[in-house]
């Protein structure tokens, strides 16, 4: 469990993408992207997926793929980790991002100053700009 500060809870940091395991330390394991396929949720299921298929894909040494979630219920649907920084990521199924869909971005990067890189949030739509000060909303299809 990785302590969060900020809001006075604990948050869980969870690995994506190591098969079925037992349950270490109280951290909620992820599975690979067939499992995910099997959750409900557009922004999961896709993420997941997505990110597994480009890493195998193109042959990229496979970086920790995590994700995030306090007890106050704000999460990040994956985080990359590479080389000591972190990537956070979201996934919304909208075609107009706001700045209330980098909520849970916004709180992990206050949380990991000095590892996050600026978080990328993808979407549905066609625009590509900062939604919020290091968030970028971007398109899926031009980023996957």
């Amino acid at each position: 469990m990785v302590a969060n500060a900020n809001a006075g809870a604990e948050a869980q940091v969870g690995e994506i993408g190591q098969g079925f395991g037992s349950d270490v330390s109280g951290v909620d394991k992820r599975h690979d992207a067939e499992i995910a396929y099997a959750n409900p949720g557009l922004e999961r299921e896709f993420g997941q997926a997505a990110a597994a298929d480009r890493i195998v894909e193109h042959g990229v040494p496979r970086p920790e793929i995590l994700y995030w979630r306090t007890v106050a219920g704000e999460e990040v649907d994956f985080v990359i980790e590479w080389q000591g920084r972190l990537l956070p990521i979201e996934v919304k199924a909208t075609a107009q991002p706001r700045l209330a869909d980098a909520r849970s971005l916004l709180a992990f990067r206050r949380e990991y100053p000095d590892l996050t890189r600026p978080g990328l949030l993808l979407h549905a739509g066609v625009e590509t700009g900062w939604i919020a000060d290091g968030v970028l909303a971007a398109p899926w299809w031009r980023v996957v």
